[in-house]
């Protein structure tokens, strides 16, 4: 039986620990980054649970050794005092509040492995030390920065912002557009095919930009293919019409309008007649706050009815990080500290590049080139943190472009022939009348 007492085992113990430590976050932050299901609570709890158990017999040593210490003061002469036990468990609480940058959650968990009430004082203690650790040397948990390296179009709850500018400033005023009516099928398919945007605004005609509704790449393929399956009479020179008379039938009917006529199919039931719209000098700050708290694709601009542009969160992002890139430049709100911390990220993440680039390149020669990793040879796939105002503030985004990430419509050349004109003159000739 091993008895931690043992002073020829203890250390050999204390470098094992530390060896497992080491490994098993080596081990983490490859399966988490290479995005393979192999969990993040146990091995975070297994690393905490390792260097835990460490300090444990450290201070059982420090004990040993001092046993009159007046850090030892409440300990009986004769019962023993440190339990490496409790370290370890203490220690897989603060790893995986660390991590997960979660805290009563943390409690809860733990109080369940154990059912003692006697550890749940100190796993507060523990959970809320690493909680103010955590915010002074980190912004969120290993998911929040996941989401953040990768430039996935997310607004943070938590955040809170004061730009001081309307949505004109930042909506989108070039856009593939599709009449309501006058619009053939072919044209349709033609949009969809050449058009990588996840919607299409529904105008009133090719000239005019009055508002009718909102419908989803998605949903208009789906609609054209069961138009199709239910009436093999269509053609390309069919024209597509989005607004009716009645534009709340069935789904389950026909979709041509006119069972008589073959020259015409009605798609106005796909169509969402009432898409949020603001008001192009709503706040941008507004807006961000409908983004998080109802969670539309797209938010519309118009103006007396008329469509004047859109707006995405990735949109809103861009602008954030242009923003906050601008301060940076000029100094705002960068303390010395901050500079200090921003060029040991980007040493250590080149560091963290190098280190891979020679395990893609071991990976490919001792596999003779049948498993590649990333892009190509000795590269990496995945992007480097960027940061707001860094230098790489536009690849964040270059990268988000090149995944096919956007959340909705992007600036778009007409197509077609459809309506595709810029509305920002107009805007502001009506509001300089108003």
């Amino acid at each position: 039986m091993l008895t931690f007492s043992s002073r020829s085992n203890r250390w050999s113990l204390i470098l094992s620990l530390l060896l497992a430590t080491v490994i098993r976050m080596f081990l983490v932050i490859i399966s988490y980054g290479c995005k393979v299901p192999a969990g993040i609570f146990v091995p975070s709890m297994a690393i905490g649970a390792t260097f835990g158990r460490t300090v444990g017999i450290l201070v059982q040593a420090l004990h040993e050794t001092f046993p009159h210490s007046r850090f030892f003061a409440s300990c009986a002469p004769d019962v023993p005092c440190i339990t490496p036990g409790t370290y370890a468990f203490l220690g897989a609480g603060a790893a995986l509040s660390g991590i997960m940058h979660i805290t009563v959650s943390v409690v809860v968990i733990m109080f369940e492995l154990t059912g003692a009430l006697t550890y749940i004082l100190p796993t507060m203690i523990v959970v809320g030390v690493t909680k103010a650790v955590s915010d002074r040397l980190s912004h969120g948990g290993i998911a929040d920065r996941m989401i953040w390296f990768n430039g996935f179009p997310f607004l943070d709850n938590k955040d809170e912002h004061g730009f001081g500018v309307p949505v004109s400033q930042v909506m989108t005023t070039h856009l593939a557009t599709l009449p309501a009516t006058d619009i053939t099928l072919h044209e349709v398919e033609a949009l969809l095919s050449e058009s990588a945007v996840q919607g299409f605004p529904i105008v009133e005609s090719r000239n005019s930009k009055t508002l009718i509704g909102y419908i989803g790449h998605t949903e208009l393929r789906y609609a054209i293919d069961r138009a199709k399956r239910e009436d093999s009479s269509l053609t390309e020179v069919t024209v597509c019409t989005f607004t009716s008379a009645n534009s709340f039938n069935d789904p389950d009917s026909p979709a041509t309008s006119d069972p008589t006529s073959s020259i015409t199919t009605d798609f106005s039931r796909f169509i969402n007649p009432t898409p949020l719209t603001v008001h192009p000098r709503l706040p941008l700050e507004t807006v961000m706050e409908l983004f998080k708290k109802v969670g539309p694709r797209v938010i519309l601009v118009e103006y007396h009815g008329k469509l004047t542009g859109l707006v995405t969160v990735k949109d809103c992002l861009k602008f954030q990080f242009a923003h906050q890139a601008a301060d940076a430049g000029h100094g705002h709100g960068q303390t010395e500290e901050d500079v200090w911390v921003r060029a040991w990220e980007e040493r250590i993440w080149g560091w963290l590049k190098r280190g891979a680039e020679v395990v893609v390149g071991i990976v490919e020669k001792v596999s003779g080139g049948r498993v590649v990793l990333g892009h190509g040879p000795g590269t990496v796939s995945a992007g480097g943190p960027v940061r707001a105002g860094g230098p790489r503030v536009e690849n964040r985004y270059e990268d988000l472009d090149e995944l096919g990430r956007a959340e909705d419509q992007e600036a778009q050349p007409s197509t077609n022939g459809l309506h595709s004109e810029s509305a920002e003159e107009r805007l502001n000739v009506e509001l300089h009348d108003r």
